[in-house]
């Protein structure tokens, strides 16, 4: 609000050729604009790429038992033991999925039915 403030009196002092009142809303509304678009395209146009990859990170660790990082310069790639593979917990994502898009169950049930089931599997050992 300070800035918009100060962007509303800036144009308001000095409106050019335009009524102080009109120049005074334009120079807020161009304030606003110039000082909060950066900040949603950084998320929009980032949050994208960082939730793919929170999602693929946190896939190849459930699915899989064993997996080295590799680093090329200022990359790092996950290389997964295809021998480690979690069977339990694959199962569970499966039926997981199949409850999401064929039955359309709701997160937090789905979230509830997958801890159950993890921790039953993980009381018999199984996971």
């Amino acid at each position: 609000m300070v800035v918009e403030s100060v962007g509303f009196l800036a144009a308001y002092d000095q409106p050019g050729s335009l009524p102080p009142l009109l120049a005074g809303t334009l120079g807020a509304l161009v304030t606003v604009w110039v000082t909060f678009l950066p900040c949603f395209l950084f998320i929009f146009l980032g949050a994208p790429a960082v939730v793919l990859n929170l999602a693929v990170w946190f896939a190849v660790h459930t699915a899989l038992g064993t997996v080295d990082d590799r680093v090329l310069g200022p990359v790092h790639l996950p290389v997964p033991q295809w021998s480690s593979v979690r069977v339990a917990s694959v199962a569970i994502s499966a039926v997981a999925v199949v409850l999401v898009f064929r039955f359309r169950v709701g997160t937090m049930r789905l979230v509830a039915l997958a801890a159950v089931a993890g921790a039953g599997l993980a009381a018999l050992h199984l996971l």
